[in-house]
This record gives structure tokens, sequence and C-alpha cells, in this order.
């Protein structure tokens, strides 16, 4: 990651009070003169924007137009299918087939050549693996790049892949049947689960918490959903409802707003994607069939063609209005939840923002599909079941993985291609955690709890085994152990386990960590000492976020104002010293 030369020049605009048309000539707030051309369409970020550059560079830049960082890709024709993640992770792809995953500090993670022709934005999973759609196939990639699965597919319509509410994705085939679209559900773990009928031909889509919402040719709309291995319509509006959808656009408070052709205008249909109750209709100016940016943050719309952009409220409130600023050739153009209208030109490399609205209060983090959930319960307790066990029924069970299953496990995990296996691995990885994490609150002599106390080894296995599935899934039962547990080389088997898998989105493993740093019988054992600054690190390193890197220099920092082991110290240092230099 190299940070690059930009210049960043400053004017005076016009003030604007957001609630009107402005007639006003805008001049550009910011202006950032960039070290090229862009060559895809930027993504929104919680910091600001992303952008792809030609020379093979991706650039990031502020909400306040100060370029953050710039990366090199690598080599091959950058696509149309950068997208964001979890935790403002981002994908990129290049030439026909490379997968890169760049944290937000810029740091490439990994690159990854998919066996087939990439067709669409990467889809993140709730566990952080990601789903790819191609050419053919769907192929499933874990947090640190390891395939772990390819499922054939049927041709994709023009759609990419969307999660429905019990962890399984949906790929909806470019296949008809009898005029009707249709659609795979596919489990996390690879497995086709059916193969859906539609009651039309599909012609919008979009992800959101309830479901995917769908929008069909004879105006009817509907939302896809499953809760429990099973798909289901939950909920339809009639043929009529909302005319010629060319896209759908979600929020992150449960609505979502159709965009429709109403002649040279737009028609906004504004939904509950709880029960598809219409908030509001509303016809704005701008021309549909040549919309560049939509977005809908909180109650507004925000629409741009080639000529106006604007804002429009769920209460069909016009809160602002202007003229898009004759200064061609510009290549794209995006608005940033913090008021500002940026527009990316083509030959001066110059891309400027105009102020159009007075962003009140914080700047609202982009939507993301899919739940808060890290686990796939469903999959995992059906493939525990059909093992013949659960968590009630293996309390009295000595060893639920065999040793010839963990050997298994250890060599086939890191080498990938495990499909439908991990389905079973997993649910028995979890059962076992639950009970290790359980150990010190079962008390009867022939409970799990007494099991793992007087089989440590097998415990350590355990703790081992679970990095290799790259997934943020087991995160929770990591954190109660690394607060309770009382044995040290279980404590180190289970920081290391943190550290590999990195992915800490929400900081609770980093915040657990810095609760633990205040236990004296910690701060005395200098293995556990090191352990804390390696696995601080390395979460730091993995996720690359100003706020995580703040958390992990003040854990160190707290080590070295103890009264504690020099060796410690300047191990804690020394870390330090790495961990500043991750600084965005």
């Amino acid at each position: 990651m190299k940070k690059s030369f930009l210049l960043l020049l400053a004017f005076v605009s016009f003030p604007c009070t957001g609630f009107s048309v402005s007639t006003v000539s805008l001049e550009p707030n910011w202006q950032l003169v960039t070290g090229g051309t862009p060559v895809t369409p930027p993504v929104r970020t919680e910091y600001g924007f992303a952008v792809m550059l030609d020379g093979r560079n991706l650039a990031a830049v502020s909400n306040t137009g100060k370029q953050l960082w710039q990366a090199v890709v690598p080599a091959g024709a950058p696509a149309d299918f950068m997208g964001i993640g979890g935790a403002g992770f981002l994908f990129v792809v290049t030439g026909t087939n490379t997968l890169s995953l760049y944290n937000p500090s810029g740091l490439r993670l990994w690159s990854v050549s998919v066996p087939d022709t990439i067709k669409s934005v990467p889809l993140q999973g709730r566990d952080g693996r990601v789903f790819v759609q191609c050419e053919n196939s769907i192929f499933c990639y874990g947090l640190n790049g390891t395939l772990k699965w390819e499922t054939p597919a049927g041709a994709r319509a023009d759609f990419p892949l969307y999660e429905l509410e019990d962890g399984s994705i949906l790929h909806i085939q470019k296949k008809t049947i009898q005029g009707c679209s249709t659609g795979l559900r596919i489990s996390p773990f690879g497995t086709i689960l059916e193969e859906i009928t539609f009651t039309g031909s599909i012609t919008a889509a979009a992800g959101t918490n309830n479901g995917v919402i769908l929008t069909f040719r004879d105006g009817s709309t509907g939302c896809c959903s499953s809760t429990a291995n099973m798909s289901e319509t939950k909920w339809s509006l009639p043929a009529g409802t909302v005319t010629n959808a060319s896209s759908i656009i979600v929020n992150n408070t449960n609505q979502c707003a159709v965009i429709s052709a109403s002649g040279t205008s737009t028609c906004l249909t504004i939904l509950d994607s709880v029960d598809g109750a219409i908030l509001s209709v509303q016809t704005v100016p701008i021309q549909c069939s040549g919309i560049l940016f939509a977005s809908f943050d909180s109650d507004a719309v925000v629409l741009c063609d080639s000529n106006i952009a604007g804002a429009y409220s769920i209460q069909q409130e016009t809160l602002w209005e202007v003229k898009i600023p004759d200064r061609k050739p510009w290549t794209y153009i995006l608005y940033l939840q913090n008021g500002y209208l940026v527009l990316m030109e083509k030959n001066t490399w110059v891309t400027s923002a105009y102020r159009v609205t007075q962003h009140i209060g914080a700047v609202e983090v982009a939507p993301q599909s899919g739940t808060d959930n890290t686990t796939y319960q469903v999959y995992t307790d059906a493939a525990a079941a059909k093992k013949g066990f659960s968590a009630a029924s293996t309390v009295y069970i000595p060893q639920l993985i065999s040793k010839p299953t963990a050997e298994l496990m250890a060599v086939k995990l890191p080498a990938g291609e495990y499909g439908e296996q991990e389905g079973e691995w997993m649910a028995a990885m979890l059962i076992e955690t639950d009970r290790l994490t359980n150990r010190f609150s079962v008390r009867d002599n022939s409970s799990s709890g007494s099991f793992f106390s007087k089989n440590m080894s097998y415990a350590e296995q355990i703790l081992h085994l679970i990095p290799l599935f790259e997934s943020s899934a087991f995160n929770t039962m990591l954190c109660s152990i690394i607060q309770r547990e009382t044995d040290a080389t279980l404590l180190s088997a289970a920081l290391s386990a943190a550290g590999s898998i990195g992915f800490d989105k929400d900081s609770s493993i980093l915040t657990t960590i810095q609760q633990l740093v205040y236990k004296q019988t910690i701060l005395t054992n200098n293995r556990l000492t090191q352990d804390i600054c390696d696995t601080v690190y390395s979460i730091c390193k993995f996720m690359g976020k100003p706020a995580l890197i703040s958390q992990g220099r003040y854990i160190l920092s707290f080590l070295l104002n103890q009264q504690i082991d020099s060796r410690t110290k300047i191990y804690a240092a020394t870390t330090m010293k790495k961990l500043i230099t991750l600084q965005m």
C-alpha cells in the first residue's frame, strides 16, 4: 500500500439550504486530481468512495476530498464488478476471472484465479465467505481465499446473487418456463436446494433483510423469502402495481424504492419490504432510461441523470434538486451521504464535488443486504440432524469428532474444495466448541464439562481446527473462551484461532481481549501476553479499520504501562511499531 500524490483545491460556493430547487450555477467545493482516469463505476464506502483508475490503480477518497490511499491491482482489465462487503472490504475483479479482496486501508489480503468467467459483483456471506457468480457455476471462497466449493448452475439472467434470510443464496437463471423466470436456491455449503419457477418474467430485483424483492413484466411485485430451508412468497402485489420497473434500491430501515418509467420522467414507488405496503408514489423529473446514479439513504431517494440530480423523500417532498454542471466529458457521478455530488472527469483526471445540501447529523453507513447473524444455523442444524446428533443429545457423548475425522479435516480444510462436507464438519465443530465454552458452568461428573477438563488435548485440537474453516461463525464462542478460560494452553489456542481468522466485524474479539489484559494473572504470563500482541496485530492488519487499529494500540499501550516482564514490554513495543504502520 502506498500513498499517492494529490492536489486538493478549495472553492467557495453559494450557501445551500437543502430544501429547494437550485437554479444557481454550482461551483465545486473541492476538487481532487488523481493519477488516472476512472475506468469502472465508483462504490460508496463508510469513509467516502473507492474507484478504479487506469494504470491498475485502486484509489480510496474520503467524503471531504482527501485521497486516503492507492493500491495496485493484479494485471488484467478491470471489470465493472467492484463491490463492497461487510466491514468495508472491497472486492475487485480484473481480467475475466481474477478476484481480489482489499481491506479498508487498501491492503490486498488475497487474490485468486476463479476457474470460470466472473459475471457479477461478488456477494459476501454472513460469516465472511464470498460467493462468486460465473458463466456456468457458482464458487465459494473462505475469508482467506481458499476455494470451499463449486456448484454448476444454469446460465444467469442479468442479476447478481442475493442472500435470503436463512443464509441460502438465490441465483436467477436465464432459463424460463412458459415465459416465467426461474432461479436456483443454493445452500451456503454448495447444495442446490431447489429450482424455483416464478409467476412471471423478472424485470428488477434487490436483496433486503426480509427477502429478495422482485418486480415482474406484468407489473406485479413480490418478496421471495426463505427462513427455514424452504422458499416462500412472503407477500405479493397484483399485476399493474408497478409498470415498466427498471431497478429497485433499498435503505436500511426495511424500505425499498421501485424505479420505473413514467413517460420521460421517473416514477418512484416506495414499499415496506416487511409486508409490501405501498408507502408513497411520486413522479420526479429524472429521465428513467438515463439514470446514472441511484441511492436510498434513510428516508430520501437520490437520483441523477446526465442533466438533473435530486433527492425525494418518502413523504413525496423534493428535498433538493440541481442542474448538473455541464463540464464534460465526465464519466461517473455519485452522491455522498454528507451532501456532496461528485463528478469524475475523463481526460483531465479531475474529480469535482459540489455541495448540494447541508447534511445534518452523522453520516449514514451504506446499507448491507442480509442479517447481522454470523452463522448458518438452519443448515448446520440440518447437517447435525442428518448425522444423528444435536447439542442436547451430545451432553453425555465423550467425543463427537473422532481422531480420523479430525485428521481428515486438518488436511482437507486448508486444501479446499471440500463442498458439502463443510456443513457436517461445521455442525460438529459448533457443538463441540459450545460444549467447551460451557465446561465451567456444567458440574455433573458425567457432563461434557468434566470430559473436556479431563481431555485437554482434544479441546486444544478443536481450537486448532477452528481457523481452518475461514469463517467468523465461531467468533462468539471464541470470545466466551477467551473471557472465561483459565487453562493457559487452551487460552493460547483460542487467541491464536481468533488471530488466524482475523475477521472481527463488530470488534467483539478485540473488546474481549481488552478486558482480558486487566487480569493480573494474564499479565504475569509472558507467553499469553505475547499471544495477545500477535492476535491484536493480526486482527487489526486483516480488518484495516482505523477504529480497530486505535483499539489495538490502546491494548498494547496498556501492556507497555504495566509493571510486567521486560520481555513482554519489548514484544508489545515491537508490535506497536508494526501496528502504527497499518494506520490509514
